[in-house]
């Protein structure tokens, strides 16, 4: 099989990257590979300020690693682990910084750790399997990257990891299953693209290689290509640190926000008394609507939740009416931002419009001509043309279609 001079350069290049990657420096350190003294789990309603002390101490730990500090983020997992041993982000991410500051035998201390008490957390596996693969335990780092694919098949750094390993062994075909998932979901991958073609190129799958050894130079040259590398960020999601949003459950208070009912100065005294809800001098409140069984109106204004009657500034609505009411019912019926008021009963409904300050103007002639008794009604967009149109029930049913006139 021949090899051209462009091909040739490549594989080079990627048995040098792939011998670079079995050469992780390990540093031996005994009091590295330490984990922090366990203390008490902060699982009780009096350790949530240990809970959020604990969670700022990760999140400083992962800010170290974003700047590529590992070494001074150590500290501040362990810190958070002391304050709060069950802290699951920290046993994670503590393995994670060991593993970039080069201390294999701490991190897979911690990893192990990690996996025994977070095992729904890929990280612990992916990283479990980095550090066998750099210790050259290869089956345990295959076992390791497929507990990571067996949740999440599409991985890219698992399955280019194991695409790896499989190559190494000279199993051109199982590699390529791999290296082609990893193709699939992230197309842009050059590390996924290039051991892909070289897997080809190896199994005397030359044209397809080929090509793919094209895209790969072509990527590289744009500067639009990802990779799997040595550096932190660039080993794979799973090789990232699990940083707090502050949303975990055990950092949100199950007690909740006391609400408190408090005796408002209305009284609605007759169970034929109708009311309904609606803002009419729109500060964003809910103010009431009331009609008694003498067909009187009142209208109350909600001031920080208790109701003021505002009746004497509201204009129409406070004029006498001898429309019995069955129901009152509010919404934007012309469509000018503020809420209108609907009246029915046993005669005609009466339309009242609101001008968002309180005051009403009787429209009721703009209505067609209908009349009840009508025991319940709503206002809604029935033709979908964006203005409400007004249903009535009652001995008959009766849709007004709103025409926006």
């Amino acid at each position: 099989m021949s090899i051209n001079n462009s091909t040739r350069a490549l594989c080079l290049v990627f048995a040098t990257g792939l011998l670079l990657s079995l050469q992780f420096v390990q540093l031996s350190s005994t009091a590295s590979a330490e984990l922090p003294i366990a203390v008490a789990d902060c699982r009780s309603a009096a350790d949530f300020a240990k809970r959020e002390e604990a969670y700022r101490a990760n999140n400083r730990g992962v800010a170290f690693l974003e700047q590529f500090e590992p070494v001074q983020a150590v500290p501040e997992f362990r810190k958070a682990l002391s304050t709060c041993a069950d802290t699951k982000p920290a046993q994670v991410n503590l393995a994670i910084a060991l593993f970039y500051q080069q201390d294999l035998a701490g991190a897979r201390v911690a990893a192990e750790k990690a996996a025994s008490a977070a095992p729904e957390i890929l990280q612990t596996y992916y990283l479990l399997g980095l550090i066998a693969r750099n210790e050259n335990r290869i089956d345990e780092a295959l076992a390791a990257f497929q507990k990571v694919l067996g949740a999440d098949p599409g991985d890219v750094g698992a399955n280019v990891n194991v695409g790896q390993i499989y190559a190494q062994q000279r199993n051109n075909a199982e590699a390529i299953k791999y290296f082609r998932r990893a193709y699939s979901a992230e197309p842009y991958n050059s590390s996924a693209i290039y051991n892909l073609a070289t897997a080809l190129i190896r199994n005397d799958e030359r044209e397809e290689g080929q090509k793919l050894i094209e895209i790969f130079q072509a990527l590289r040259q744009s500067g639009a290509a990802t990779n799997i590398g040595q550096n932190y960020l660039e080993q794979g999601r799973y090789a990232e640190a699990l940083v707090s949003t502050g949303a975990e459950t055990e950092l949100v208070d199950q007690a909740g926000v006391p609400i408190n009912f408090i005796p408002s100065p209305l009284t609605i005294r007759s169970a034929a008394s109708v009311v309904a809800l609606t803002d009419f001098d729109n500060d964003g409140d809910p103010d009431m609507v009331q009609i008694d069984p003498t067909s009187r109106r009142r209208l109350f204004r909600n001031d920080s939740g208790r109701f003021v009657d505002a009746t004497a500034g509201s204009g129409d609505l406070a004029r006498p009416s001898t429309l019995k009411a069955n129901g009152v019912i509010s919404g934007d019926i012309n469509n000018d931002l503020f809420d209108d008021v609907l009246i029915f009963g046993d005669g005609r409904p009466a339309y009242l419009k609101g001008d968002g300050k309180g005051r009403y103007t009787d429209l009721s002639s703009t209505l067609p001509a209908v009349n009840g008794p009508f025991v319940t009604g709503a206002l809604v967009d029935v033709d979908h043309d964006g203005d409400l149109d007004i249903l009535l029930i009652g001995t008959s049913t009766k849709l007004l279609r709103n025409n926006g006139d």
